[in-house]
């Protein structure tokens, strides 16, 4: 494992020897001139050589360039445009200050080239925002940030269609969302084919998976951060999307009289609609996994926020999801002289509800503070029931019913004060966080026979108090060698335990942003969230259970390196090694039952896992035809305790090869078309070896591997633009070729033979699906 840890360095150093040209560095911040705030997502140009950039979420932007008389010049929607003329002999810091306009007459819609793609960040972390996301085609037409993370470097998909994401080998549950400072896990729609982050709210995202300053924890493997969109204008904006699986609505203004911001949206399901047609189109086996056509899901926005030279700026946000599905499945067979009725049962409910509040009080003595307090309620519920009825000539003569309720329930109470500072060469920010939760586990089993009734219920309350303590530093130590390091202490305080964890994170860079930047990386990540993968048979069951006596947190060492670089003005590329160890990861035991153990530790296991891989991508940021290509080689590998003792398999995230193709070509300002081309080796799967008089025998987890996975989707957008409203009609067709992706192995019986095999049930067909938008 060494040997090819120590490969996969040279080969990256090794590419990256190219000589470096004269460059000059020109860095700052972008300000609101009244409030002092920060402002992201602002596009910086430098002239001559037309070189863009985004402002980050902290408003700071880098560019290079060669030394000579250059202009800076601003593009944000809502603010009078800010030109500067300058000199650029050396690396210069230049903070920029605009003005919003007073008011608009008519709506102005702003969609540059370099909002419209992927964009890397100078520490590796990638920022994707709505505009590209609906540029590219999509599952039901459905806009979703977490399968667009999926086409990113360093990213593996999970199953077909599901919006899982694991980065850089880790779980799918060791990702974290943050928002307006409020930390918080979704489940998702659909039974986790669509996340419910809806982009009709979102500005822009950013996916920290390489450098995570030490204000930012609480995923063991990315955290992905979120920042909603405010009003443009005074004017009343209104938006009413209508989709074959969801329609929404959403409304933004601004009151100037008061300084407010208001910005509101509701999405809701049109499941019972689309239901008929999937019935249809796919096969039985697929059709008995999804929900009924009673099925239904709600996603609620509100965003407030004032602004004010004597209070700064405050924000509010709620985020409100709600989920409800039910199916039932009726069968029946023949063993010998017995006739076999089987009833299958499963109830799927989730609720969650955010609130987050956050002030950035006026700029003093060039200290910026922020403060946020939040309260994230999620509480989910998935009850599974069996009944079993044998019969012989009519007579019943046996009954089995199994049911099953996890119903776990989490509040959580967070806080974070935070103090920033900067120069001319050195940045930081230091400050206390934490988070108080109360977590029900909920889970209950009941087991009828003629041999024996088993009822029991697993785990009790626990309470947990997360206290944290950081510091995050950026220093320029040369003209073109920039250190980034900081230092995160996090707790978890319990009735009988407690834990606390360093985590050291540190960044080398050379020349960044530039034409080739090298880059090396270490940083330490931890979690007091357990999240245990049930059966990869069907749709995923996931087990939520936090830090224990018992269950220590969940730990990752992640080392890193590579190269970043631009290739004039159009491309954007990286290239980046890195290996992954995870101490503190939950797994089943070989033979765990909820009907016959009675405790966690009964049932899961503690593990350990590494993971290494390779992963490359390049951006085309300008011109017609834009987009992202990307290379992943991924390797991933957990313990595992089975009859033969302990060995190391697989893990759920083991798939070696992953290719993505995502581009976009804009045929005018009217008429744009998508392509997307994925290709994946096949997940790891478990299948039992024979049967015994005690049951299937298995002798390892994810002892198979699926087929490799492709498929290629092409869209069609459309832009009608008249003077009151805008019209956008996109058309979507998923899996164009057909091709029949591996969605799980279904045991069948074959009578004549008197043999059992397995057989690979796809999903999705081709899929067309269409999705009308009108703004107002």
């Amino acid at each position: 494992m060494k040997k090819r840890f120590v490969f996969l360095f040279v080969i990256i150093f090794s590419a990256g020897s190219a000589a470096l040209g004269q460059t000059v560095s020109v860095r700052g911040k972008l300000f609101d001139k009244e409030s002092g705030r920060a402002i992201s997502n602002g596009a910086i140009t430098i002239n001559p050589g037309n070189r863009s950039t985004i402002t980050d979420m902290n408003g700071e932007y880098l560019l290079n360039c060669s030394p000579g008389i250059k202009q800076l010049s601003t593009q944000i929607l809502g603010y009078r445009q800010l030109t500067i003329e300058f000199s650029a002999k050396s690396d210069t810091v230049i903070n920029l200050y605009v003005q919003v306009l007073p008011f608009e007459l008519d709506e102005v819609t702003v969609t540059g080239e370099q909002v419209k793609n992927v964009r890397i960040t100078q520490h590796g972390n990638l920022v994707v925002t709505p505009a590209a996301m609906h540029e590219t085609p999509k599952l039901f037409s459905e806009p979703d940030l977490l399968k667009s993370l999926q086409l990113m470097p360093g990213v593996i998909t999970g199953k077909e269609g599901s919006s899982d994401i694991y980065v850089r080998g880790g779980s799918a549950g060791q990702n974290i969302i943050l928002s307006n400072g409020c930390y918080f896990f979704l489940p998702g729609h659909f039974l986790g084919m669509i996340s419910p982050i809806d982009l009709d709210f979102l500005e822009n995202s950013e996916l920290f998976k390489d450098y995570f300053p030490a204000e930012l924890g609480g995923g063991a493997s990315s955290v992905i951060s979120l920042r909603f969109k405010e009003p443009e204008t005074d004017t009343l904006h209104a938006q009413l999307r209508l989709g074959m699986l969801s329609s929404g609505i959403t409304a933004e203004k601004q009151v100037p009289e008061l300084n407010l911001n208001i910005a509101a949206g509701l999405k809701h399901s049109n499941y019972w609609l689309y239901y008929p047609f999937l019935n249809r189109i796919l096969s039985e086996d697929v059709v008995k996994y999804l929900p009924h056509s009673a099925y239904k899901f709600f996603d609620g926005f509100l965003k407030v926020s004032h602004s004010s030279e004597k209070l700064g700026t405050i924000n509010y946000l709620f985020f409100g999801n709600y989920d409800k599905g039910k199916q039932e499945n009726e069968t029946s067979g023949l063993t010998g002289d017995t006739i076999l009725f089987n009833l299958d049962r499963l109830s799927n409910d989730w609720k969650s509800q955010i609130h987050a509040l956050e002030w950035e009080p006026p700029v003093k003595n060039k200290l910026k503070w922020k403060f946020d307090l939040n309260y994230n309620r999620l509480s989910i519920r998935r009850e599974a029931f069996h009944q079993t009825e044998k019969r012989v000539s009519a007579i019943l003569f046996d009954v089995i019913q199994t049911a099953y309720a996890f119903s776990p329930t989490v509040n959580i109470l967070g806080y974070s004060a935070t103090v920033s500072g900067n120069s001319d060469k050195f940045s930081w920010s230091a400050g206390l966080s934490g988070r108080l939760r109360n977590f029900s586990p909920n889970i209950t089993v009941n087991h009828v026979s003629w041999q024996k009734d088993v009822e029991h219920s697993f785990g009790e309350g626990v309470k947990v108090a997360e206290p944290a303590a950081f510091f995050s530093s950026t220093y320029h130590i040369s003209r073109k060698l920039q250190l980034d390091a900081g230092l995160r202490v996090s707790g978890a305080f319990l009735k009988d335990a407690h834990f606390i964890i360093p985590e050291p994170r540190v960044r080398l860079s050379y020349n960044p942003g530039g034409a080739v930047s090298p880059h090396i990386t270490y940083v330490r990540l931890s979690q007091f969230d357990h999240s245990v993968e049930g059966t990869n048979a069907g749709l995923r069951s996931m087990l939520w259970i936090p830090v224990s006596k018992e269950f220590k947190p969940e730990v990752t060492d992640v080392i890193s390196a590579g190269f970043q670089g631009q290739i004039k003005e159009h491309y954007v590329w990286s290239i980046d090694a890195y290996y992954k160890k995870i101490d503190g990861m939950l797994d089943y035991k070989s033979g765990a039952s909820f009907v016959y153990d009675t405790t966690f530790a009964e049932i899961l296991d503690v593990i350990e896992g590494w993971a290494y891989g390779l992963e490359t991508g390049i951006i085309k940021t300008t011109g017609k035809l834009t987009g992202t290509m990307s290379y992943t080689y991924s390797r991933s590998k957990q313990e595992w305790s089975g009859p033969q003792g302990l060995i190391w398999i697989p893990a759920n995230s083991d798939r070696p090869h992953n290719f993505n193709l995502a581009m976009r070509y804009h045929l005018n300002d009217a008429t744009s078309f998508g392509l997307n081309w994925v290709y994946a080796s096949g997940l790891p799967a478990t299948i039992y070896m024979h049967e015994t008089s005690y049951g299937k025998y298995y002798n390892t987890k994810n002892n198979i591997r699926y087929f490799d996975y492709h498929r290629m989707d092409i869209s069609l957008r459309q832009r009608i633009i008249k003077r009151k409203y805008s019209m956008f009609i996109d058309l979507d067709l998923y899996n164009v070729y057909n091709h029949n992706n591996t969605f799980y192995f279904k045991e069948v019986f074959d009578w004549y033979n008197n043999v059992s095999y397995f057989k690979s049930i796809s999903l999705f067909p081709i899929m067309p699906t269409l999705t009308v938008t009108i703004r107002y």
